[in-house]
């Protein structure tokens, strides 16, 4: 067999792959409730036999299967054993992180809701006399309550 007949071939068998490979992808798509299967095997001058191809053979040609199958039901998750949590440990949230300019827009508007002496006396709960001197960190807890 010369090259070019190789390569003509081969060529064919990539094109055969992905078409079928195409049809698992279009198969998996579709949903769970199709299933797919794909099966080796041996391909020797253009005919293709019934045995499956052995691992290390490079003839090898795809034959894909399609089967509808009901989806599986996922198995549901088991409860929390109660004493694994106790019972005074907070909740803990998870906390956003603000920029220093998120932070001063919502100021400057709660500002305008709620005045210049009400905006005073949120900065120095925090221990602020402006803008600049809030800790990064006091951000979640300043934007939870403005917002």
């Amino acid at each position: 067999m010369s090259i070019e007949e190789t390569l003509t071939r081969l060529a064919d068998a990539q094109e055969r792959t992905a078409t079928a490979l195409e049809g698992v992808l279009a198969a998996l798509l579709a949903g769970a409730a199709t299933s797919v299967t794909v099966t080796p095997t041996v391909t020797i001058e253009g005919e293709a036999s019934e045995k499956p191809a052995s691992r290390g053979s490079t003839r090898q040609r795809n034959n894909v299967e399609r089967e509808d199958k009901p989806a599986p039901q996922p198995e549901p998750e088991p409860e929390p054993d109660p004493l694994d949590d106790p019972l005074d440990a907070p909740a803990k949230e998870p906390e956003e992180k603000f920029s220093e300019e998120d932070v001063r827009k919502a100021l400057k508007s709660w500002r305008d809701i709620n005045g210049s002496d009400a905006l005073t006396a949120l900065l120095k709960r925090y221990g602020a006399s402006g803008m600049a001197s809030l800790k990064p960190a006091d951000y979640p807890a300043i934007m939870k309550e403005v917002c």
